[in-house]
């Protein structure tokens, strides 16, 4: 017998309290992290001014950056074409080269913006700008991709110095006005005033003196051993002096960086020369770029780097260790070692308490763990810049980290979700890898946990025991890595987001639709049964809508002092929250994407992945036990018979609910909920099949038979003689308790 689901009702306005207002302890909310730290669409040019800001050309966001040394992060131009060069001058305007527009613009200290050089609109470009530089003097030099190289004086004059305008590779040993190029793509200038430029498979050499030649090492080869390589592809080329006279140059084909060293050596510093992305826990001979288009120096002579294809901005440090700087994987992690409320977060996500009432917090931007103390000072414990088991592939420690759990001995556990595994983080700092390769997949019940695979785990749980339980999202299975290290798994079921061992002993399994307790551990059959679980537990407070509704996607789970369950749901970004006495405890965070919780019995913390934690004292639930009827979520809200809410939140459509489930007479019907029955399915009596444990459906208030009835849900046949076209009152009784729902008698379906 299939039975359909019951849609829910709106609860009784008088049994919710007024909501509390959350309190920031941390962070500032930001832009959403993938727009200010996420993947930048097109690096493709880098400066530094004078004092030590970042500003960062994307062409394909058609902006400009700037980071500051506080790491600051705004957008100082826009409405560009395709920004590819940038060049300061010596009174601190910036110049930015636009391939879009083939114009030159020009951006004063105070933001005010202006044509230096080029015609807009017109049909025939003047010249085609790739890249730009400034000699001492302050005379601005052009890399034309029309085969040419300009000179710009202070007055606005252009002249060519190098290039008949015809493509090719001539002219060595000879005026430089007379050679030919070959689709000039970067240029730099020493400080003697030498100008060297990118041109075809070379770079090429300027003297004062007007005459060109190949650079030796920089030509068709160099002595590094791997040929450096145009193709004849007019692309952009990065090069930039050091105070020293080296020479620094981005390889676009071998997806590398040379440095030509002032004695003439050429080494590769940077890049594996495979097209990938890996930093390689900061290894820059086995990092991996995606056509690196541009270099810049700071004043300590760290070298950052426009890993254009990759979206990032890499720096590779004077200790030879190389990272993202900006990008996926970095964030403005401002604070450290101060207030948290001054701090930044990139993406908080899971949120965990240890005895001592520090707050950890997983933010899945900034790839790291950090801790907010009882006094409100912030540190970060795990991840960032610590090597964890270095090797090809791992972008950094942590990718994604979106859930964190704390033993009873101090142990720090991480779902490092983006390297498919967890991490165990002692209390003195070490890290190791408790389970799983790096690689996706499902492997290694039966043995190591660090030689197991694992697939995008999602929660993690420290069980008192000394086991440690993993929410393997990937593969929809709950596993247990045991004391000894042994991994197993524990049950199958899809849609695991999170798990929680509550101060009562139970253990609480997150999922999409439902939040799930785990039954009796010593007494449960084979692994991937459905009887591990009792029914799915609520019901869940949906605050903006004033109902009660089932949850979307149970994303981390909390619990108080008293008892009462709440869910973060970012399917429909809100926090939901049940008494264990069916009644109502409400938390309005409408307004606040809640991503991770954690309640030190009283108060409720949770993770705005805008970038704040916030925290709220949630009223006392209403004491009246009262039954919820719910929905199975069967039928489909785009079924055009039942129609649809749209829940909104921060201004978008995140579900769509339908308004009433329509019933037809004789139907199987199963009514989901909270407080419908006994903890444990029950049956009702041959002698009275309309009572099952305390349990009563009515439907226009006579009884119908009932096949089994437990907490969440009740399976009842509706009455025969239903009028097609009339509505019923459907009424649920349990223990005293009952609820009601009003809905439409249609035809079966056919």
């Amino acid at each position: 017998m299939k039975f359909r689901g019951l849609v829910s009702l709106f609860f009784p306005l008088a049994l919710l309290a007024q909501s509390p207002v959350p309190v920031r302890i941390a962070g500032t909310p930001h832009a959403p992290a993938e727009y200010l730290f996420g993947k930048l669409q097109q690096p493709s040019a880098l400066a530094f001014d004078a004092r030590g800001n970042l500003y960062i050309a994307d062409a394909g966001a058609h902006v400009v950056y700037r980071v500051t040394r506080a790491l600051e992060i705004s957008i100082f131009a826009s409405g560009l074409g395709a920004p590819c060069s940038l060049a300061f001058d010596r009174a601190g305007n910036l110049f930015i080269a636009d391939r879009g527009t083939n114009l030159i613009v020009r951006i004063t200290p105070d933001g005010t913006a202006s044509t230096f050089a080029g015609l807009l609109l017109s049909s025939r470009p003047e010249f085609i700008p790739i890249s730009i530089a400034f000699d001492a003097a302050g005379v601005l030099y052009v890399a034309d991709l029309l085969n040419t190289v300009r000179a710009i004086g202070l007055d606005g004059s252009m002249l060519v110095i190098a290039g008949t305008g015809k493509r090719g590779l001539d002219g060595d040993g000879g005026p430089a006005i007379q050679a030919t190029l070959a689709d000039p793509s970067g240029i730099a200038v020493d400080t003697s005033g030498n100008i060297f430029v990118a041109s075809g498979d070379r770079v090429r050499r300027i003297g004062r003196d007007g005459i060109i030649n190949t650079v030796p090492g920089l030509g068709g080869g160099y002595s590094g051993g791997t040929p450096w390589e145009r193709e004849g592809v007019p692309s952009q080329t990065g090069m930039k002096f050091d105070a020293a006279g080296n020479l620094y140059v981005t390889d676009k084909v071998y997806n590398r960086i040379l440095k030509r060293a002032v004695d003439g050596t050429v080494t590769a510093i940077a890049g594996s020369g495979e097209y990938g992305f890996s930093e390689a826990c900061g290894d820059p001979q086995r990092a991996k770029m995606r056509a690196p288009s541009d270099v810049a120096l700071d004043a300590a002579g760290n070298v950052y780097i426009a890993d254009q294809n990759n979206g990032r901005v890499r720096v590779l440090q004077v200790g030879n260790v190389i990272r993202t700087y900006f990008g996926p994987g970095s964030v403005d992690i401002g604070g450290d070692r101060g207030f948290a409320l001054n701090a930044t977060f990139g993406k908080p996500q899971g949120l965990a308490l240890d005895a001592t009432g520090n707050l950890y917090v997983a933010d899945a931007v900034a790839n790291r763990v950090r801790r907010i103390d009882s006094a409100g000072y912030i540190s970060t414990v795990a991840g960032g810049d610590v090597p964890v088991g270095c090797g090809d592939g791992d972008s950094r420690a942590f990718s994604g980290p979106t859930a964190v759990a704390v033993g009873v001995e101090g142990t720090l556990y991480v779902a490092d979700t983006g390297n498919h595994r967890v991490i165990a983080v002692s209390p003195d700092g070490p890290h190791r890898i408790l389970a799983g390769v790096g690689d996706p997949g499902f492997s290694g019940d039966g043995g190591p946990a660090n030689l197991a695979k694992l697939s995008s785990p999602q929660g993690v749980m420290a069980h008192p025991d000394g086991s440690v339980w993993i929410a393997d999202s990937g593969n929809s299975r709950v596993r247990i890595v045991s004391k000894d290290g042994t991994i197993s798994t524990f049950a199958a079921l899809t849609g695991l987001r999170s798990l929680l061992y509550t101060h009562f002993g139970t253990i609480l399994i997150g999922a999409d639709f439902g939040v799930l307790k785990v039954a009796d551990i010593g007494l449960l059959p084979a692994a991937g049964s459905s009887e591990y679980f009792p029914t799915p537990i609520g019901p869940f407070f949906f605050g903006s809508f004033d109902r009660l509704e089932e949850i979307g996607s149970a994303n981390a789970i909390a619990v108080d002092g008293p008892g009462t369950i709440f869910v973060a749901d970012t399917l429909k970004g809100v926090v939901q929250s049940t008494s264990p006495r069916c009644a109502i405890a409400q938390v309005d965070t409408t307004k606040i994407a809640a991503a991770g919780l954690a309640s030190d019995g009283t108060n409720l913390f949770f993770s705005d992945p805008s970038g704040a934690i916030w925290k709220v004292t949630p009223p006392a639930p209403a004491e009246t036990p009262t039954p919820y009827i719910g929905r199975s979520g069967v039928r489909s809200a785009q079924d055009p018979q039942i129609g649809y809410v749209e829940l909104m939140a921060h201004g978008q459509v995140v579900a769509r609910v339908p308004q009433s489930l329509p019933v037809w007479p004789g139907e199987a019907l199963q009514i989901t909920g909270a407080c419908l029955g006994p903890s444990v399915p029950q049956t009702p009596t041959v002698l009275d099949t309309t009572t099952a444990a305390g349990t009563r459906v009515l439907f226009n208030g006579k009884a119908a038979a009932i096949s089994t009835a437990q907490f969440g849900r009740v399976l009842v046949t509706t009455p025969s003689d239903l009028p097609i076209g009339s509505t019923v009152e459907i009424t649920v009784e349990f223990n005293g308790g009952r609820n009601s729902v009003t809905l439409p008698v249609v035809h079966p379906p056919n």
